[in-house]
């Protein structure tokens, strides 16, 4: 083992998402919106695994997270719909993917974690409310 390699094993989570953001926005992959967007999404992440070093997350941790986002009430009040729960699953094992490629960790316990997507998204949303209506249509 290196000794970059080694000395970066050890980076915290939240170590990782700011390397990563930063190659992101710098490399001009995300738009300022979408960074701002992905930055507070992997701060509730990390506060959902806990701030640790990255070598330190096993399978354990992503079985956690899929159960923490299983049941994590969404905006309209039900639970978190199979595709965002798998988005969010998809951002962290692509942290640890980009660990991977940058040669500072070789795990990821967040990969195929997926969860199975029957039906689309809006059909679970349901019709919506005369309240929500009334904003939408007569903000006055």
């Amino acid at each position: 083992e290196s000794p970059s390699s080694q000395e970066h094993s050890y980076l915290k989570l939240s170590e990782l998402v700011a390397q990563y953001s930063a190659e992101r926005i710098n490399k001009g992959y995300w738009s300022p919106n979408t960074a701002a967007e992905n930055v507070e999404a992997y701060k509730k992440l990390v506060k959902l695994l806990g701030d640790r070093p990255i070598d330190t997350y096993d399978r354990s941790d992503a079985n956690l997270l899929l159960t923490k986002l299983q049941i994590t009430k969404s905006k309209k009040g039900g639970t978190l719909q199979p595709s965002v729960v798998n988005k969010k699953i998809g951002m962290i094992s692509g942290l640890f993917k980009y660990a991977n490629r940058i040669k500072i960790y070789d795990q990821n316990s967040f990969e195929q974690m997926q969860m199975k997507v029957t039906g689309k998204a809006e059909d679970a949303w349901g019709a919506y409310e005369d309240a929500e209506l009334k904003k939408i249509f007569d903000p006055n």
